[in-house]
């Protein structure tokens, strides 16, 4: 039974190494990230959508972060910038791909759905009463 316990386990490491890695009340990580302090993605959705003054035009415009990276990446690739051509339509291919997605899902019903609703719909018209 005695070897059993001090069998190697964990990389090397006794069974019994186990029970005394962090002692009672003590965090494993006592370095780590803070109470209240956000996330790194929490921080990007927050930056990207702080209000920044653009010259539009020579107009003055308030926008978000993430409309004014969008409009300089568009003035960059009608300027002939080739990585910003490239990164303008991967953007614009995705955004029309999630957008075609969404369209899609926004119905609820199939075409043999609507097939029986208009079916439905068009026996309810004839059963109207004139008025």
């Amino acid at each position: 039974m005695a070897d059993e316990e001090n069998k190697p386990n964990r990389r090397g490491k006794s069974p019994g190494s186990q029970r005394s890695q962090f002692k009672p009340g003590e965090s494993g990580n006592t370095g780590g990230r803070g109470p209240g302090v956000k996330n790194r993605a929490t921080v990007i959705r927050e930056v990207l959508n702080e209000k920044v003054t653009a010259n539009i035009g020579g107009k003055k415009t308030k926008m978000g972060v993430a409309e004014a990276f969008t409009r300089r990446l568009v003035i960059d690739a009608l300027g002939g910038d080739h990585k910003s051509i490239l990164r303008a339509l991967t953007l614009w291919e995705e955004t029309e791909t999630k957008l075609e997605s969404a369209s899609e899902n926004a119905y609820l019903f199939g075409d043999a759905d609507r097939a029986v609703i208009k079916a439905l719909y068009d026996r309810m018209k004839e059963c109207e009463e004139p008025t």
